[in-house]
């Protein structure tokens, strides 16, 4: 997808070890719901990838996304590195072949990036 001048994309990044002091998918998702509310014209794009994605399945798995304009993506890349098989991600989670290609295309076609 591409940015247009009528539709604004902001990319949430969930990138590292998934534990303190990084933010977990829970934090993430507050802040995917948060930047909802106060931005409701903008699709949010909340990228998981890294040893993160393991949080994507599992007892702390994602148990609701926070809106129709909240999208989830999971890092194709980090789902192998980690032995996870896309089956196994909750419905609604989208895979994606490589986070830092994804990252790099919204970059070149306008989107806001935020590292959480």
């Amino acid at each position: 997808m591409s940015v247009t001048a009528d539709s604004k994309v902001l990319v949430l990044h969930l990138a590292g070890s998934g534990h303190e002091p990084f933010p977990d998918l829970a934090t993430a998702m507050r802040v995917a719901g948060n930047a909802a509310a106060e931005l409701p014209d903008v699709e949010i794009e909340v990228l998981v990838q890294g040893p993160s994605v393991g949080q994507l399945v599992g007892d702390k798995a994602l148990a609701e996304i926070p809106g129709p304009s909240v999208s989830v993506y999971a890092c194709g890349n980090s789902l192998r590195s980690a032995g996870i098989d896309p089956s196994a991600l909750p419905s609604g989670v989208k895979v994606i072949p490589a986070a830092v290609a994804h990252i790099a295309r919204r970059q070149f076609d306008g989107a806001a990036y935020l590292r959480v």
